[in-house]
Parts: structure tokens; C-alpha cells; sequence
């Protein structure tokens, strides 16, 4: 008895699953509708006038963001780059490779005004305050 109720049970499973296994691909010839309702394009169908307008406000904030990201991005490896090739430069070196740069950044003017508080560095200036001083004030206020 025990025997016949496991044999009918372990067919019932076997048929059960050969009849799950038949009907699979009629449930996948059906077409499922998977459109979000929370969606940005079921918002911008069945929007009002200010639910589209924050969208494309939206929108033109991402893109000026992303613009002004990418452009500061340009800018930062310039600057580093400029200054990597300053930093090779010592006493006159410096002052023909500031002078090359002309106004072409922070680094160039940080060096022109370190390079004139040397200059301006004699008489009694260089009594009252020392060389190293003088010019780190001059490159802090530049």
C-alpha cells in the first residue's frame, strides 16, 4: 500500500511536470505588455504642462552640469599640467618658463609675482625682512 501511494505520487509529479513542460511555449508566445506607469515616457504621454516642463527643465540642468563638469575636468588637467612642467624650473629657468607662459593660469602669475618680490627684495627690506618671508607673502597675496 505505502508503495502504490509513493508510486502514484512520484507519477503524479512526473506528469504534472511533463504537462508544466508542454505548455512553456504557449506561455512564451504570449506577448507581455512590460510598459512602466512610472516611467519617464508614460509621465511625458500622460503629463500635464508642469510635469513636462520639470522634465525638460530637468533635463537642461543634467546637460549644464555635465558641461560644466567636463569643461572644470579640462581645466584641472591643464593646470596640472602646467604645473608639472614648472616644477622642473628653478632660479632663472623659472623666470623664462613663468614668462613663457605669459597669463595663461594661476602658475604663471603665482611665479611672475614670487619672481618680482625677489626683485623688489634689497635696501632696508632685506634688513627688516627676510628673503623667504618677503616672497611667500607676495606669492600668498597673488
Amino acid at each position: 500500500n505505502t508503495m502504490t501511494k509513493i508510486t502514484r505520487a512520484f507519477l503524479g509529479k512526473v506528469l504534472g511536470a511533463a504537462g508544466l513542460l508542454t505548455a512553456l511555449p504557449a506561455l512564451a508566445a504570449e506577448t507581455v505588455n512590460t510598459s512602466n506607469p512610472y516611467g519617464i515616457d508614460a509621465l511625458w504621454s500622460q503629463g500635464d504642462f508642469v510635469a513636462k516642463g520639470t522634465l525638460i527643465i530637468l533635463l537642461i540642468m543634467s546637460a549644464s552640469t555635465w558641461y560644466v563638469g567636463i569643461v572644470k575636468l579640462l581645466e584641472q588637467r591643464r593646470l596640472i599640467k602646467q604645473g608639472h612642467e614648472l616644477l622642473g624650473h628653478h632660479g632663472v629657468d623659472l623666470q623664462k618658463a613663468a614668462s613663457e607662459l605669459a597669463d595663461e593660469g594661476m602658475y604663471s602669475a603665482v611665479a611672475v609675482a614670487g619672481i618680482e618680490a625677489a626683485r623688489e627684495h634689497k635696501g632696508e627690506l632685506a634688513n627688516r625682512v627676510d628673503l623667504n618671508t618677503w616672497v611667500a607673502m607676495a606669492i600668498e597675496d597673488a
